[in-house]
């Protein structure tokens, strides 16, 4: 409107579901999060998925980490990187590294301390993680279904 300013934010951020549906937006995250799971499910059941991680997220959940966080970083030191020199693959580390804090804080202590176990599936928590990390490619947004390594 001429003179005066317009806020579209509210409109375009907080539009109703039926209007901007994020499903379709990110359709193509199913095949790595696999079917009825966030983007394939209906709103009701997106929201009761995405509240699971929300709660973990407040400024409360957050402040209550620091503890954990400095624990979790101090003994994966203590364990991959003992003595004072050595070489280590900084990125590998480092994902290990953020793997455990992130599975403590958001996922609790009874994961973290299996997270390297094999579940019935002969996989782990720490690989399962690496496979959804490794699923998604900037490909993945525009041909979600391609039948390459990293979408099977």
């Amino acid at each position: 409107v001429h003179g005066e300013e317009v806020d579209l934010r509210g409109e375009l951020f907080f539009t109703q579901d039926k209007y901007l549906d994020q499903a379709k937006l990110y359709s193509f995250s199913v095949p790595v999060f696999g079917p009825k799971v966030l983007y394939d499910t209906d709103y009701s059941t997106r929201m009761c998925q995405l509240r699971f991680i929300r709660e973990r997220l407040t400024d409360d959940c957050l402040s209550g980490y620091t503890a954990t966080l400095e624990a979790e970083v101090r003994q994966f030191f203590a364990e991959e990187w003992p003595g004072d020199g050595g070489v280590v693959d900084i990125r590998k580390s480092m994902v290990e590294a953020l793997t455990r804090t992130s599975v403590r804080c958001l996922m609790g202590e009874e994961l973290r301390s299996k997270m390297h176990a094999k579940a019935p599936g002969g996989k782990s928590v720490c690989e399962l993680l690496n496979m959804l990390e490794h699923g998604m490619l900037p490909l993945s947004v525009f041909l979600p279904h391609l039948p390459i390594p990293r979408h099977r």
